[in-house]
C-alpha cells in the first residue's frame, strides 16, 4: 500500500510505499498498529532510498528535446543518482557530490522526449539535503 501525502506550506508531494498509515504529522505516522516517529536514518534497520522528481514538463516548446546536464546543488556523502524520466522510461546516472556542493551529471545523448523530468535519489540510503537541480535542456527541430 502507498499513500501520497502533500505539505500544504510549501507544495511538495511525498509518497510513502509499503506502510499502511491513516494518519501523518511532520514527524509521525499512526495507523491501527500504533503511533510511528519519522525520525531515524534507517526503517527498522534499513536504508532510506528516496527520490526527489521536478515536474514532468514541455520545457517552453513542444519539440522533441534531450537533457545535456543536470546540475545539483547537494550535500551527502559518496555518490547519488540522476534519473532523467520520459513518457514510458527512466534513465539512471551517476552523480558524483563534489566538495563545493555542486555537481553535475551527463545524461545519455540517446534521449528524445516532449516531455521531461529530473530526479535526485540515495541508492545507498545515505541522508542527502537538495538545495537546487537545474536541467540544460537541448531543444530539437522535431515535433514526433
Amino acid at each position: 500500500m502507498s499513500a501520497i501525502v502533500v505539505n500544504t506550506s510549501t507544495g511538495a508531494v511525498s509518497e510513502y510505499q509499503n506502510f499502511e498509515f491513516d494518519s501523518l504529522t511532520a514527524l509521525h505516522m499512526g495507523s491501527e498498529r500504533g503511533l510511528f516517529a519519522v525520525d531515524a536514518e534507517s526503517d527498522a534497520g534499513e536504508p532510506i532510498v528516496a527520490e526527489a522528481v521536478t515536474p514532468a514538463l514541455l520545457q517552453k516548446s513542444l519539440q522533441k528535446k534531450r537533457i545535456a546536464a543536470v546540475y545539483v546543488a547537494a550535500h551527502a556523502e559518496g555518490t547519488l543518482q540522476v534519473h532523467v524520466h520520459g513518457h514510458k522510461q527512466k534513465w539512471q546516472y551517476p552523480l558524483p557530490i563534489r566538495e563545493g556542493g555542486m555537481s553535475r551529471a551527463t545524461p545519455g545523448r540517446g534521449i528524445s522526449e516532449t516531455y521531461l523530468a529530473v530526479g535526485v535519489s540515495n541508492p545507498a540510503g545515505q541522508p542527502f539535503q537538495i538545495d537546487s537541480i537545474a536541467a540544460e535542456v537541448v531543444t530539437s527541430a522535431r515535433h514526433i
